[in-house]
């Protein structure tokens, strides 16, 4: 928390992390979201802690009922460029979204 406190992007992650998990803190999602939003607004532009924080915050939103929260999902892991590791799951995140928004309303539709 201290390094947090002081600016270091990588503590403000972990920190994400912990809630995100509940280990040694309690379950938070709310609370894992602005340490991840502090942390890539932080992270120096396009380093790895930037690009794994999106990565995160994607996971966190597509996990979510909310349609807004896909679309946050989607967003975030559009960010990642395709020059970086975390890319190609990224973009099969993104097809599984949007497949199942597909089944969705095919379901509601049909």
């Amino acid at each position: 928390k201290k390094a947090a406190d002081l600016g270091n992007s990588n503590a403000m992650f972990e920190i994400g992390n912990a809630y995100y998990s509940g280990a040694g803190v309690g379950l938070n999602t709310i609370t894992a979201e602005s340490w991840y939003q502090k942390a890539k607004n932080t992270a120096a532009k396009k380093s790895y802690t930037e690009y794994w924080t999106l990565y995160k915050l994607g996971n966190m939103y597509a996990k979510s009922n909310s349609l807004d929260a896909k679309d946050k999902a989607i967003e975030c892991y559009s960010l990642i460029p395709n020059n970086n590791l975390f890319y190609k799951r990224a973009q099969t995140k993104i097809a599984e979204i949007k497949n199942k928004e597909e089944d969705l309303l095919k379901e509601i539709f049909s």
